[in-house]
């Protein structure tokens, strides 16, 4: 059920409103009450306002048009929801109409209205103010966070004249809101939506501006919304992380540079090295004298294989090492490298072998792909002391899947997220328990990903692992 409505009546006389107390024991029934006033002049204004239980007023034309005008103004001043409803005679209302620019809701004609309509009447005046007052809250909300946001705001016109900005627009600028307010917007942007801006401010220290642009109407015409905010500090760390990344980029250029560098140099001594042992141990007929070259030929043979490992990592990093593509077939090339291989199996008891796989051709770098599979078959040499080592593979879908499956040490499965970084090694240290530079299964994966493939492996600890790469079939 509808709220009674309280409703003021101003008139000139308590004759002038018999017209509404002919209809006022049937408006009572439809929830509205009247309070009726015939003391109404401009010093009254303030004790209108006061009665805080009225909704709304009825001002009889009997008031004549000049306080109706103080009223209506008095009421837009102080309480813009509240509505005043005019009543007229039918004859007047065309004189009186104007009354709706100074605030009027509606109209009553006093000699023809029932009570259905005056009540309808009060009900679309109150409703309209209740939109008034919910759009005035908003507004009023809306001004108070633009005017709260630590973001500058800046409105002007498609010739550049400003029409808003908001207070920490001044303070970012450095400028008064009257410097603002009617004249050209301040800067000149390139014409992105985006832009950086050095601006300087009078007696206060510069500061470095994002300003995003936006399109909006304001005030019913085209408008551009300039946001602006204060990136000075952040600029500051960008800079600092652009000089410290050029820096660190220089950096790996000096190391890749000078590791290659070191690496060739180093491998023509140790080729002589190597091979002076290997002649030392084929004529010394001293057993001591042939330990000893037999130790210094397979120490320099590590470290050589060291040294063609950095190398090798080092001209992929300079990307100087690159892969030229050939329709490659598969099996063969894994028949001959598992035979090549052999020599390394340590002992009777492991088994290396190639099973008998589909004929499929790969687009590849033969030389990459012998290198991948020398890498991946000698690490399972290295750790598997006995059981098999088998090197399969299938189709699946458009690519080529090699297995290369052990029943050796296996890996813990804290390592198996850091396999394929570079120096990387499950067993570290003066005490680690196998030799090698932990490159071996970086170069693999940059390989691959070079020929648009990619590896993975699973494994148990003191079960075995399996390597997997994946390289794209040969379309037919």
């Amino acid at each position: 059920m509808m709220h009674e409505i309280q409703v003021l009546v101003v008139s000139d006389s308590a004759d002038q409103v018999q017209w509404l107390r002919r209809h006022e024991s049937a408006l009572e029934s439809l929830n509205i009450s009247f309070r009726f006033t015939t003391e109404f002049n401009v010093n009254a204004l303030d004790d209108i306002q006061a009665l805080e239980d009225i909704q709304a007023i009825i001002v009889d034309e009997s008031i004549g048009a000049d306080l109706v005008h103080a009223l209506l103004a008095e009421v837009m001043l102080l309480n813009r929801s509240l509505p005043v409803v005019m009543a007229v005679h039918e004859h007047q209302l065309a004189e009186n109409e104007y009354m709706i620019r100074y605030g009027a809701q509606d109209f009553i004609l006093k000699n023809i209205d029932s009570p259905a309509t005056i009540r309808r009447s009060m009900i679309n005046a109150l409703d309209r103010s209740a939109v008034l007052r919910a759009t005035e809250e908003a507004e009023s909300q809306i001004r108070a966070l633009i005017e709260s946001l630590a973001d500058g705001i800046l409105i002007v016109d498609s010739t550049g004249v400003v029409l808003y900005a908001n207070p920490m627009t001044e303070e970012l600028l450095g400028k008064e809101l009257d410097e603002l307010f009617g004249l050209q917007t301040p800067f000149a942007l390139g014409g992105s939506e985006h832009e950086y801006l050095f601006w300087e401010r009078p007696n206060r220290p510069p500061v470095t501006l994002s300003i995003q642009l936006s399109p909006i109407r304001w005030d019913g015409r085209n408008a551009s919304l300039f946001l602006m905010r204060d990136v000075t500090s952040e600029q500051a760390s960008f800079d600092l992380l652009k000089a410290a990344r050029k820096s660190a980029e220089k950096a790996a250029a000096m190391k890749s540079t000078f590791l290659a560098h070191m690496s060739h140099e180093l491998r023509l001594p140790l080729a002589s090295i190597i091979g002076f042992a290997e002649l030392i141990e084929e004529g010394e007929t001293n057993p001591d004298f042939k330990e000893f070259a037999s130790l210094i030929h397979e120490s320099g043979q590590r470290l050589l294989e060291t040294i063609n490992a950095v190398l090798e990592a080092t001209r992929l990093d300079q990307h100087t090492l690159l892969p030229s593509f050939t329709t490659v077939n598969l099996a063969p090339v894994i028949q001959s490298v598992v035979k090549r291989m052999q020599p390394l199996v340590k002992g009777p008891d492991v088994v290396l072998s190639a099973t008998t796989g589909p004929q499929l051709k790969v687009k590849a770098d033969a030389a990459f792909l012998e290198r991948i599979l020398n890498n991946l078959i000698g690490n399972a040499t290295k750790f598997t002391p006995k059981g098999t080592i088998t090197v399969s593979w299938e189709e699946e879908e458009e690519n080529a899947v090699v297995h290369i499956v052990d029943t050796g040490i296996g890996i813990a499965s804290s390592f198996l997220r850091t396999a394929f970084d570079e120096f990387t090694q499950e067993s570290s240290g003066p005490s680690r328990s196998h030799d090698g530079s932990g490159l071996g299964l970086s170069i693999v994966k940059k390989l691959l990903e070079m020929m648009d493939g990619s590896i993975s492996v699973s494994s148990i600890k003191d079960k075995g692992s399996t390597f997997t790469f994946r390289l794209p079939l040969v379309s037919n």
